[in-house]
């Protein structure tokens, strides 16, 4: 599978018992530009969910809809503040970790100006913020509570780049 988000998604069905449908031989960079595609998704953004209640995408969204389509999914935690937890989670691997791989990675791809204390700043904030996270981890077994939860599924996808990045460009 080309795009490695969408396992967020296939996770979080399998954990909730919820069959979840792929199209197959989609090409990330063909197809997610034809007008059909476009016309779900104006900006060509994988994944995109079809549901009865219409179309969701970005793949943390198409996650927490799967999640929450079984009510009494754990996924959620198992209570108010265990979901904020979660939730919380969720916001620091999107806001903190996915921005500041992306902030050092498109210019390094040539999708944005290279700019080197840009670069230096996002590597700065990415290693403050995986500090933070170890610090967290270094006395719990998952990111919250003592069960698996979306907020693991979601931080371990977006995460998955790292090694990558750093043996290409170090």
């Amino acid at each position: 599978m080309e795009i490695w988000n969408v396992f967020k998604t296939l996770i979080a069905a399998e954990c909730s018992g919820i069959e979840v449908k792929l199209i197959r031989n989609f090409e990330t960079v063909v197809s997610s530009e034809t007008p059909e595609f476009l016309k779900m998704n104006p900006i060509g953004v994988v994944p995109v969910l079809e549901t009865p209640d219409g179309l969701v995408f970005e793949s943390d969204a198409v996650a927490r809809y799967v999640y929450f389509l079984k009510t009494d999914n754990l996924l959620l935690g198992p209570s108010p503040i265990e979901y904020d937890h979660v939730e919380h989670w969720i916001d620091f691997a999107s806001l903190e970790i996915d921005a500041n791989i992306l902030n050092w990675f498109r210019p390094r791809m040539g999708h944005d100006v290279y700019f080197l204390p840009a670069e230096e700043a996002a590597i700065a904030a990415l290693e403050r913020e995986l500090g933070a996270l170890n610090a967290h981890l270094a006395s719990n077994t998952d990111l919250v509570g003592h069960l698996v939860t979306l907020a693991d599924i979601v931080l371990t996808f977006d995460i998955q780049p790292l090694p990558w990045i750093r043996s290409a460009y170090d």
